[in-house]
Order: C-alpha cells, then structure tokens, then sequence
C-alpha cells in the first residue's frame, strides 16, 4: 500500500504522481483503489489489535507510558525530550492499538503524523 500512496501523496517527492499507478485503481472516481484501502487498513488494525491484546508491544508502550506518566507528575529526573523513530506501521500504529486511541477507521496514521 505504501508503494502505492507515495505515488499519489502530493508531498512525496515522485515523479509523475498518479501516472505508475495501475488504471484499475483509479476507475470510477478511484473507488476501486478506496475499497482496497479499508480493506487493508482495517487488517492492519485487527492485526495490530491482535499483537498488543497478546502483548507484542508490552514493553515499548510500558517505556512509552511510564515515561508519560513521570513527566506529568514533574519528575525532574525525566528527559525532556525523546525521540522514537519509525514509520507509520511501526511505532505509531501498534501503539495506536496499544492504547486504544483510534475508536474508528481509519486506523492508519496520516501521512507524516509522528
């Protein structure tokens, strides 16, 4: 699905957008191409659903909220600042489903959201 978005995101720097994309996609005002996205972003959160309820992302979101919750309380000994790195599937949307915060679709995070 990446594959495909960067092609058509305005803001990915892609030569020709739209044009490498394949034509059945793109018929009828792109429903085809929109029908196959809530396809596959409604698998990912069940998936991601899935791995968190099993505790797959256990210690990355206790790491995420314990550091949360220190600096709320004004724990000096926090860091000010801390980067996690990833790409949309990997932290943002596990730790989507971690916490629970999307209460519909989409699930998948916007373009550029971390």
């Amino acid at each position: 699905i990446d594959c495909l978005m960067s092609r058509m995101c305005p803001t990915v720097p892609f030569s020709q957008h739209n044009t490498t994309v394949p034509e059945h996609f793109s018929a009828e005002d792109w429903t085809p191409f929109q029908e196959f996205w809530e396809l596959v972003d409604q698998a990912q959160w069940d998936w991601f659903k899935a791995m968190a309820e099993a505790g797959a992302t256990a210690s990355f979101a206790e790491d995420l909220y314990s550091q949360a919750k220190l600096a709320a309380a004004g724990n000096s000994s926090t860091p000010k600042f801390l980067l996690w790195s990833g790409h949309d599937t990997g932290p943002m949307e596990p730790m989507y489903a971690t916490f629970d915060l999307r209460a519909e679709a989409p699930y998948w995070p916007t373009f550029a959201s971390m």
